[in-house]
Parts: C-alpha cells; structure tokens; sequence
C-alpha cells in the first residue's frame, strides 16, 4: 500500500514539473456580466379629471395623466396604444356613446386602436444609459348636447416594447 502511494504521488510530480517547463508567460481570464432589459411604465392619472370630463361641451387638450417612462435599451422603445371600446366613451347601456382623441407627450391627437389593433403613440431615441422620461396624456372628447344621462366609460391600455 506505502510503495502504491509513493508512486502515485511520484507519477503526480512528474506531471506538474512537465506541465510547468511548457507554462506561457501570459494567460487570458475570461469575465462577462449580463444587464437586464428594463421597460417600466407608470401611470399617474390627474386627479379629479378622469370621471369628470365634460361630455356635453366637449373637451380640448385636457390633461388626463402624465406617464412615466424608464428604459436601459439601447435602441430605444416605443409606447403603443389601445382602447377597449375602439376610442369610444360608451354609456353603461352599450348603445350611446361619444368619441374622443388622445396626444400623447405632445403629439397631434389620434384616436386609439381597438383591442388587438394599437397605435403607436411615441418612439424613443436612443438610450445611452437607464432613462426615466415624462409624457403628458391629453385627451380631446366631441362635444355630445344630445347625449343620454349617465356613465360613459373606457380603458386605455399603453404598453412599452423595447426595440
């Protein structure tokens, strides 16, 4: 058993004294790190606006809530928009209804998609760094005289895709 070791260990030091006399005098380490994708989006609706929009008279550029936006994508993202009742108001009866637009961070209004169809609403540039922007929401609702009393209602729905 002693004479088993022995040359084990003799046979151990024979392999690293010839793996040392072929030893380079550099040698390379490789290291990598990952980052994440970051894409938040939160929205801050204005207080007291949103269930107290004027139907009857109408409404022009009125703020509804300011968004915030954070991404580290260098390429940029885009904000897209949809609406569950196709950029309709609807009354709680489904029939009745009253159209409006929205701008988003100071674009011409648009209406917003239905469901399954959004608009794109804003493009970023290019990002050097994590980045938090701002964007007001306006909207922009017919004016509607004739319109039955009642709730009128609808969801938007923005998302935020990295490019």
């Amino acid at each position: 058993m002693f004479k088993k070791i022995v040359c084990t260990l003799g046979a151990l030091a024979f392999i690293v004294s010839i793996h040392n006399a072929f030893a380079d005098d550099r040698a390379s380490l490789y290291l990598a790190g990952e980052i994440d994708v970051v894409t938040d989006l939160f929205i801050n609706p204005t207080i007291g606006t949103t269930d107290l929009l004027d139907l009857i008279n109408g409404e022009t550029a009125r703020q509804v809530a300011d968004v915030d936006e954070t991404s580290n994508n260098g390429a940029g993202y885009q904000i897209t928009m949809e609406s569950v009742n196709n950029a309709r108001l609807m009354h709680n009866n489904g029939i009745a209804n009253t159209t409006y637009t929205i701008s988003y961070d100071g674009a011409a209004a648009i209406a917003p998609g239905p469901i399954g169809t959004p608009v794109l609403v804003k493009t970023s540039g290019i990002l050097s760094a994590l980045t938090t922007d701002n964007s007001l929401v306006l909207i922009d609702v017919v004016p509607n005289p004739l319109a039955v009393a009642g709730a009128y209602t609808d969801t938007l729905i923005f998302n935020m895709v990295a490019l």
